[in-house]
């Protein structure tokens, strides 16, 4: 009996046993099923987490389509608008086209009824032209008969008696010449008759003078200074003794049309004489004079200084002022014109240029 209830202990021992093992076992699955579950719910909970920040995503994108379909349809609203408005300009611009084309015609129709009376007016003018083409020619060949002949009148002043010296005479021939040169005045006679001393020279239009009451083109300047350095180069240049006209001034220098260009030429040789040891002091007008003009020592010089004080005169518009001398050279704007008045204008004659270098110095282009 007792070895009955040993075996039973024992295999109570062995079943309580077993039962632990068993409650072990079942401890342990336990808890592997409890950090299982805990790593579920935690990786169950980075999807909540994952779906959370996707459906923020989803609802943000969702905002931007629909801005950007509100965009896009006030796109389209104004696409279809200027849509509009580009054809209601396209219907504007053919009307206006239509309008166009309506003046264009008239126009053309206007102009082709003006061209048919100017052409119907010109018909039968060809006789009329012939007739007064004629009446030129007829004219032309007066007026050169007369060698264009104009009373230069050198009033007596003082003595019944003044005549017209022989001397002077003589200089003026031989400055101007019978039948004249190119930018020297031609000189036709001279008389006493009735008392009134009279040069007869060719007709000029006008003077340099009267034309300064408006500034001179470029144009006007460099050809009307380029004739008078000519003529004066041409009496510098007279042999067996130069000539100096010792009166050069706009005064003096008269002109003439060609075309449409004012031309120039020297006039008025009261003063002139041949270069000699015995000079006139002070002749011409003082305001044009060189500083040696008051001395009997002169040479073409002289002149080469009136040049300039006349070259001066010609680019300002305003008469000399040997007071202002400097200042109103210093008005000049062209710089070529600018620096030929000074050397013209410097106080010893050699130190001027001659003619010569004058006429080469303007003739240079611009």
């Amino acid at each position: 009996m007792e070895q009955q209830l040993t075996r039973l202990r024992e295999q109570l021992k062995e079943k309580e046993s077993e039962k632990q093992e068993q409650g072990d076992r079942l401890q342990r699955q336990l808890r592997e099923m409890e950090q299982r579950l805990v790593e579920e719910h935690e990786r169950l909970q980075g999807k909540h987490d994952q779906l959370v920040n996707s459906e923020a995503k989803v609802k943000k994108m969702t905002e931007q389509l629909t801005n950007a379909q509100g965009q896009l349809q006030e796109k389209h609203d104004q696409f279809m608008n200027s849509e509009a408005q580009v054809k209601k300009m396209e219907e504007q611009l053919t009307k206006a086209q239509g309008q166009l084309q309506e003046k264009h015609d008239q126009l053309v129709n206007s102009e082709a009824r003006q061209l048919t009376n100017i052409q119907e007016q010109l018909q039968g003018k060809d006789e009329e032209i012939a007739g007064l083409k004629n009446q030129v020619t007829e004219l032309e060949m007066t007026l050169s008969t007369a060698q264009q002949l104009a009373l230069n009148a050198r009033q007596r002043q003082e003595s019944p008696d003044w005549v017209i010296s022989r001397d002077q005479i003589y200089v003026t021939d031989k400055c101007l010449g019978r039948g004249g040169w190119g930018n020297v005045m031609s000189f036709i006679g001279a008389t006493n008759d009735e008392g009134s001393p009279l040069f007869v020279t060719e007709l000029m239009e006008t003077s340099l003078r009267a034309l300064l009451k408006r500034p001179l083109s470029a144009s006007e300047l460099f050809v009307i200074s380029l004739d008078v350095a000519r003529a004066l180069n041409y009496l510098h240049q007279k042999q067996p003794f130069p000539i100096i006209h010792r009166d050069i001034s706009s005064a003096n220098v008269l002109l003439w049309r060609q075309g449409d260009q004012w031309r120039a030429k020297v006039s008025d040789y009261g003063t002139a004489n041949f270069m000699r040891h015995t000079m006139i002091v002070a002749p011409g007008a003082p305001i044009y004079s060189a500083p040696e003009a008051v001395t009997k020592n002169q040479t073409v010089k002289v002149d080469v200084y009136s040049f300039g004080v006349l070259l001066c005169e010609m680019s300002i518009q305003e008469m000399p002022d040997p007071e202002k001398r400097e200042q109103q050279v210093a008005l000049v704007s062209n710089r070529v014109i600018r620096a030929l008045i000074r050397g013209c204008l410097q106080t010893e004659p050699e130190e001027r240029p001659c003619m010569e270098e004058i006429i080469d110095e303007l003739e240079q282009p611009t």
